[in-house]
């Protein structure tokens, strides 16, 4: 099923509130974005809508009306190089790692190189997006023919995901970059929360950052020890149509219960704890992938948090599938 947005808007008497909303298989999730005073604030949430992890500040025109003012130009997109950040945007070199061709898709509240590329075994390219960009997310299709239809990440037939989400499972690389919020500090983090299809770290590039010594301030991301299809459980494993392995699946995707998807009476981190599930899937998660979102309310260590050097912009960061 191909992903639909749909873009609520809904006026307020301190501002406005924006829901963008997509159907996957049937079921809605949606992010929320308010804006008051000029201001917007935009949440990364989890995969199933119900958490905000953390939120950021960035510019947005006044509610109700006028044109968003045009963005500085960005750098030449295109093949891999020289990456940084300044002049109102950030880079991302996004790394193919694998040893075979992936399909990026990039979704957030700015969509860039219309959200989505080829990217060959070895190649890198880097992509810009604003320094406040929120609700951010890069992830890896694979397995893809002529028609892009794909074994995993599918967002539409078309190398461009152009608004669309991947289709769950799906690995998730996840950024707010809050150039006006909290000290210029950016967020980011690895989700296994919707799934995993292919392993994927992020960490800020030498020289583009204040170091700090904390151990989630400007570290990797969302690294595993293995490959976490090698040891996903059987009930929860994804195949293609050659009866290969492709992805392994959220306890929340594949049963679809209020308890594995931490909603209903089981909405708060209080009531959603996963040591109280039937089967603690997440922890088979974070003992492969420490530092990754195993589900919903698995806040502990998993956000991270980076300032560009001089606290003027952000830094710049590499996104490393495989």
């Amino acid at each position: 099923m191909k992903l639909i947005f749909v873009l609520l808007f809904t006026t307020l008497a301190f501002g406005c509130e924006k829901r963008n909303c997509h159907d996957i298989d049937g079921q809605q999730v949606c992010y929320d974005e308010r804006c008051s005073n000029g201001e917007s604030l935009g949440c990364n949430a989890g995969g199933q809508g119900q958490n905000c992890r953390f939120c950021g500040f960035g510019e947005f025109p006044p509610c109700g009306g006028g044109p968003s003012p045009p963005p500085p130009p960005p750098p030449p997109p295109g093949p891999g190089g020289e990456c940084t950040s300044g002049n109102g945007q950030v880079c991302l070199k996004i790394r193919n790692s694998c040893a075979y061709t992936i399909w990026p898709g990039i979704l957030g509240s700015a969509i860039p190189d219309g959200g989505g590329f080829q990217l060959e075994a070895g190649q890198d390219r880097n992509v810009y997006v604003p320094d406040h960009w929120t609700s951010g997310r890069v992830w890896a299709r694979t397995g893809c023919d002529g028609n892009m239809n794909c074994d995993t990440g599918f967002c539409k037939n078309s190398v461009q995901c152009s608004g669309a989400g991947g289709r769950p499972p799906v690995s998730l690389a996840e950024f707010t970059l809050a150039a006006q919020n909290a000290g210029n500090q950016d967020f980011y983090d690895v989700s296994l929360v919707d799934g995993y299809n292919i392993q994927v770290t992020i960490e800020p590039i030498a020289g583009t950052f204040e170091p700090r010594s904390g151990e989630y301030d400007c570290k990797k991301a969302g690294q595993c020890q293995l490959d976490l299809k090698n040891i996903c459980p059987e009930e929860l494993k994804q195949y293609n149509g050659q009866g290969q392995v492709v992805a392994c699946q959220s306890a929340c995707l594949k049963f679809n219960t209020d308890q594995y998807c931490c909603r209903g009476a089981f909405g708060t981190p209080e009531t959603c704890k996963a040591s109280t599930w039937p089967k603690n899937y997440p922890k088979i998660f974070k003992d492969d992938c420490p530092t990754a979102y195993s589900y919903a309310y698995d806040d502990h260590k998993s956000t991270f948090t980076c300032r560009g050097k001089n606290r003027a912009l952000s830094a710049a960061y590499l996104i490393t599938f495989c």
